[in-house]
């Protein structure tokens, strides 16, 4: 049905990937895309200009 999910980002940080958010919508109440959009981890993600080495 589709009432039900979940994610999670991962961002690259110049040596591995980190996680960058998690989000789901909550409990299950059988309708279509969920109610909410509840986040459970956030970050800030600071954008480096500097060119690879």
């Amino acid at each position: 049905m589709g009432d039900c999910w979940s994610r999670t980002a991962w961002t690259w940080n110049g040596k591995t990937f980190a996680k960058s958010e998690e989000s789901s919508t909550g409990m299950c109440r059988g309708f279509a895309g969920g109610a909410w959009d509840l986040p459970t981890y956030v970050s800030q993600v600071i954008e480096n200009d500097a060119k690879a080495q």
